[in-house]
């Protein structure tokens, strides 16, 4: 028997022992698509030549492959003047073999079926390979970890999305499932078909993120793009059991534990900060918000300075691992460069491309936080962001499937000096009152709405629009969020 190679030895030699493989069912693919040339639109996208261990079966599927680029049918003629033509009838074992083959299946019923047990060892023999691949350049003098386990993690996740047994589907199919789907929403009494956020008015919008989706949250300083990561992530862990990876490149992870105990009890951040303050009400509520937040499947990574390598890598990690549906990077500018470049924007549009390609790759919503230009202060007006104001990058509005701004009134008292703010026909008071501006949805509509920011517990609530935000309690000390400096 054949076998297949690895580099300059075959896969025996290197491994010593015999690797996965069913000829048997190699032999039945072949056999059914000569005996019914339709079927081979059934296993085109699931199989390729390099799939079929034996050589000459590769060759075989290679001829059915241009027979069927040409529009040619598939069959015992065809197959035998194809396989002249390359000259390679003599060594798949001539006209022989191939009536063989035709004889071997009653029909092409279970084609399917074979195909996915070749491409089952087919995947277990890449495995070894890549194994082996991974070990020997390991050895080499200028061997470089992380390099290495990049390139380990990519491939897995190519084999992780071979073995899905993802492609293409008949248009009936996939609407018997879009029905079922919508079927299952209707009776949930939801509109959610994504991660839902926990905001009525933004899940309405969006349908919640989708997998797939990058998303960008922007605002300037001090505004509150963390609070709202942050707020959403959780609702996320909790409300749809969705694992969440928080990348923080710019807080450590006792100060965003603290904001969640903060917002989660419904307890004042500065108190808990001065917990010499806690009333014995209050810790009864922190240990309860504790408990609550440490049953749900949140990860967060504070690694000071890492690289968007290494970004990629611990979120497929975390993917394989606990199958994270969520993943937050906060935030984009803070990546850093393997090394220092003049060129930020050609290194700001890198780091916007690979978290989009991110979410493609694990098929998960990915949400990124961006800080804008100074260009809202330059402008007249109220000061409120636009697309253009995303900092460093036109290429962080191309990748995005939806851009989301966040405008907080009260930080601009010089325009709102009668500390009112109109929005849709109704007025406002601009303390703790916050716009939320979706500027950018690829698969869906725009829009504005309110939210309320309580600064005691540096957290975003939903606010109804009928109805002003609630103040904070006279005499409580404000705070103000600090993602970093003040916009001003």
């Amino acid at each position: 028997m054949s076998t297949q190679t690895f580099g300059s030895a075959t896969m025996e030699e290197t491994t010593g022992r015999v690797p996965p493989q069913t000829i048997e069912m190699e032999k039945a693919v072949l056999g059914a698509v000569m005996i019914d040339a339709d079927s081979f639109a059934r296993v085109r996208d699931l199989l390729d030549e390099k799939c079929f261990y034996r050589p000459a079966h590769a060759v075989l599927f290679t001829a059915m492959s241009q027979l069927d680029s040409a529009h040619k049918p598939i069959d015992l003629l065809t197959m035998t003047e194809e396989l002249r033509v390359m000259d390679k009838l003599e060594e798949i074992g001539g006209e022989l073999y191939l009536s063989q083959l035709t004889e071997l299946v009653p029909s092409s019923a279970s084609i399917e079926y074979y195909a996915r047990q070749v491409l089952e060892k087919a995947i277990l023999r890449r495995i070894i390979s890549l194994s082996a691949t991974i070990s020997s350049a390991s050895y080499e003098p200028g061997a470089e970890s992380q390099d290495l386990l990049e390139k380990l993690q990519t491939q897995l996740m190519q084999l992780i999305g071979q073995r899905r047994f993802s492609g293409a589907e008949e248009l009936r199919a996939v609407m018997h499932e879009t029905l079922d789907q919508i079927d299952n929403i209707k009776a949930k009494g939801g509109y959610v078909t994504g991660v839902g956020t926990g905001f009525d008015r933004l899940d309405d919008l969006t349908t919640g993120f989708q997998d797939g989706e990058l998303i960008v949250i922007a605002a300037r300083p001090s505004v509150g793009k963390t609070a709202l990561a942050l707020n959403i992530a959780r609702n996320a862990a909790a409300m749809y059991k969705r694992g969440v990876a928080f990348f923080s490149l710019e807080m450590d992870r006792r100060q965003l534990a603290m904001r969640l105990l903060s917002s989660d009890g419904r307890i004042d951040s500065h108190r808990l900060r001065s917990s010499a303050k806690l009333r014995d009400g209050e810790y009864q509520d922190l240990s309860k918000a504790a408990a609550r937040l440490s049953e749900l499947p949140f990860f967060i990574d504070d690694t000071p300075g890492i690289g968007i390598v290494d970004i990629r890598a611990r979120a497929r990690q975390l993917w394989m691992q606990h199958r994270i549906g969520l993943v937050v990077l906060d935030y984009l500018q803070l990546v850093q460069p393997p090394k220092p470049t003049d060129n930020q924007q050609q290194w700001i549009a890198h780091v916007s491309a690979s978290m989009k390609a991110l979410a493609k790759e694990l098929k998960v919503p990915v949400v990124v936080l961006s800080q804008l230009s100074r260009a809202p202060e330059q402008r007249g007006g109220e000061h409120k962001p636009v697309l253009s104001d995303l900092r460093d990058s036109g290429a962080i509005e191309q990748d995005a499937d939806i851009v989301i701004f966040i405008f907080r009134p009260e930080l601009y008292p010089q325009i709102y000096k009668n500390k009112k703010y109109k929005f849709k026909n109704a007025e406002y008071d601009i303390e703790g009152l916050a716009e939320v501006n979706i500027a950018k949805n690829r698969n869906g509509p725009t829009g504005n709405f309110l939210l309320s920011f309580v600064k005691k517990y540096t957290s975003f609530e939903s606010l109804t629009e009928e109805a002003p935000p609630a103040t904070e309690e006279e005499g409580e000390e404000e705070e103000v969020p600090d993602d970093t400096e003040h916009p001003f």
